[in-house]
């Protein structure tokens, strides 16, 4: 009984465990023709299990702060370690491949090797859970492994098109660099400090002199993982696998893939590297500024509709990676941080506000335009003039996610960034200097600039009369809809009543914050 309440921080990955392992020979039971929805009923209800057993680990964390379990005891073990920035992150990878594998169902329904696609769908998400509760790079680095490499082959999914070939052999070979650079890191990490252990190594890494290598490292860490998380200019796989991926793929992928990335940069920077010691803010602000930037004019090319929603991500990551920029900046400008405390914490809610936002929002817009390929079998925006007339609900869907996205009152979005924007401007009145205000003019412009080709895409798809080839599509099958009404009125909630998730943002944001100033 005692082993296993201390094996409780590991249930969500063991019960994911045992629902792949099942996955098999549940979908040979399902073969038949009557049976053919049985794989991703079952996968959606393994997602479901995961999100209550995480809802029930949140509710003990709120108790006991800190929940952690060892393998083997530092500074050579493997610790797996559940706090609430972990546990925010695992419960919307959790979530939106529940949303996600509710669509597969009939999205999915005429291809083959469907219990090859549901086993790695699990382990994707297995694997991301993984990272955010690992506390030891070691672990980190394995589970990491599992979620790239289940990653890869549902990019080539379809392997019959040669496009979707293309973008997972893209796809491996740069995240392959990515991984390379990691066990670098790891490698010169335990050279320098004989530990693995993030606890450990802060206490290392912070209590000894600036040596040069430390900032080689730190680069690294960004090559590691900047590569998944799509930051500019390690980005050019992202919109080549969102189209050639099954649309429930792309959704995982931009939705919350990307944002595994983002968390290993998060804790990596915050926690071993503390900019309280380390001055490496103005480096992550040039990198958010880039990616948004750049990734918005992308985005006013494309006339593929996963290509544009694809560049619209790294957008986002942008403003993600700006909010942790404008943190590590104010930390690493004063002696003094403890003054900069409250703004720093402020600039890391507006980052994972927006990382909860982006996810649901690009989530749902992914699902919707499957639901309009799924019934006009095309991605060309040029052939879906109107298409939101003919589909209401999904339309309706379409339109909430682009908005929202866009930071349009009062959705979720446009406090996130506006919380971004805010906290730079705080910045600039605690440090000063040229920084913040150079940071708030490409914020406000590519926030503004966003809003232009969301909106267009609503004037096109949803507010237009449909073409004639638009209106013989059907309307999509209800398990595909379910989950856009889901995460439509996940963003509408969010966005006018905030405080439902700005209190447990806030305390992951103080978790990771305190981490710094240990």
């Amino acid at each position: 009984m005692v082993m296993w309440e201390q094996l409780r921080p590991l249930y969500p990955l063991i019960s994911l465990l045992v629902f792949t392992f099942l996955t098999p020979i549940i979908t040979y039971f399902g073969r038949t023709r009557n049976r053919k929805y049985v794989g991703g009923i079952w996968v959606s209800l393994s997602f479901l299990v995961a999100l209550i057993l995480l809802i029930t680990l949140y509710k003990d964390v709120v108790s006991q702060p800190i929940k952690s379990y060892f393998v083997v005891s530092p500074p050579l073990g493997v610790e797996f370690k559940v706090d609430l920035l972990s546990l925010l992150f695992s419960l919307v990878f959790a979530f939106i491949g529940f949303c996600s594998a509710l669509s597969s169902i009939r999205y999915m329904e005429e291809e083959t090797g469907l219990d090859t696609y549901y086993m790695l769908f699990q382990l994707m998400v297995l694997g991301m859970i993984g990272v955010t509760f690992s506390n030891d790079l070691f672990n980190l680095f394995v589970f990491w492994e599992i979620m790239c490499i289940s990653s890869y082959v549902l990019v080539s999914f379809r392997k019959y098109h040669w496009e979707a070939v293309e973008a997972g052999f893209k796809y491996l070979i740069m995240s392959s660099f990515g991984s390379v650079a990691l066990l670098l890191l790891i490698s010169y990490l335990y050279g320098v400090a004989g530990t693995l252990n993030f606890d450990t190594l802060h206490q290392i890494v912070t209590g000894s002199k600036e040596l040069p290598i430390y900032y080689f490292l730190i680069g690294l860490t960004m090559v590691a993982f900047g590569i998944k998380a799509a930051v500019v200019p390690f980005h050019t796989w992202l919109a080549d696998a969102h189209p050639a991926a099954p649309t429930p793929i792309s959704a995982m992928l931009s939705g919350v893939v990307i944002k595994a990335g983002v968390f290993a940069l998060l804790k990596t920077y915050f926690v071993v590297f503390s900019p309280a010691y380390f001055n490496y803010g103005i480096m992550i602000l040039v990198l958010g500024i880039l990616t948004m930037t750049v990734a918005n004019l992308m985005a006013l090319l494309q006339e593929d509709i996963k290509r544009l929603l694809a560049y619209s991500s790294i957008v986002n990551i942008g403003f993600i990676v700006t909010g942790i920029g404008v943190a590590a900046y104010v930390l690493s400008s004063s002696f003094y941080f403890w003054e900069t405390m409250d703004v720093a914490v402020f600039a890391v809610i507006g980052a994972l506000f927006h990382f909860l936002n982006h996810a649901l929002g690009k989530g749902l817009l992914f699902l919707c335009s499957g639901c309009f390929i799924h019934e006009l079998k095309t991605r060309e925006i040029a052939k879906m003039f109107g298409i939101g007339r003919k589909m209401p609900w999904t339309g309706f869907s379409f339109s909430v996610g682009l908005l929202g996205l866009g930071g349009v009152p009062p959705l979720n979005g446009f406090w996130s960034k506006l919380i971004i924007i805010w906290s730079a401007w705080l910045a600039y009145k605690q440090v000063g200097g040229l920084a913040m205000p150079i940071t708030i003019a490409f914020l406000v412009f590519n926030a503004v600039f966003a809003v232009t080709y969301y909106v267009r895409l609503i004037q096109l798809l949803v507010v237009r009369e449909p073409e004639q080839e638009v209106r013989r599509a059907h309307r999509p099958p209800a398990s595909m809809v379910v989950p856009l009404i889901i995460l439509a009125v996940s963003c509408i909630v969010i966005g006018v009543y905030p405080g439902l998730v700005l209190g447990f943002i806030e305390s992951s944001a103080k978790v990771l914050v305190n981490l710094v100033l240990r």
